[in-house]
């Protein structure tokens, strides 16, 4: 098979595999490029700082939870649960932003 028919084949099982998904979910102003490099505690004022934002705008908040939790090319799955509970509670929305998160990793992976 030609590359552009494997691009398109993959484009219309990713966008299937998606779209239950984005009837479900909000778009948000997103950071883009959220990442421990891109977060800066200050301990003199005790606060937290985002960095970076040249990749912002709108976007799924699964997307930043995805890559934030992405290290050296794999997920913590564990502190993204404990961090989706604590953001959203016990609703359904933690659910949803699991899935979300699951869906946009292939998205977050970094090559450098």
């Amino acid at each position: 098979p030609s590359l552009n028919k494997d691009l398109r084949d993959e484009f219309v099982f990713q966008k299937a595999k998606i779209a239950p998904l984005i009837l479900q979910s909000s778009l948000v102003c997103g950071h883009g490029d959220f990442k421990p490099s891109n977060i800066y505690l200050t301990k003199e004022e005790d606060s937290v700082r985002f960095i970076d934002f040249e990749l912002s705008g709108l976007t799924y908040r699964g997307f930043d939870i995805s890559k934030l939790f992405r290290t050296e090319g794999r997920r913590n799955l564990e502190n993204q649960r404990l961090f989706i509970r604590a953001y959203a509670g016990n609703s359904h929305d933690t659910k949803l932003l699991q899935l979300e998160a699951a869906v946009f990793d292939p998205l977050t992976v970094s090559e450098h």
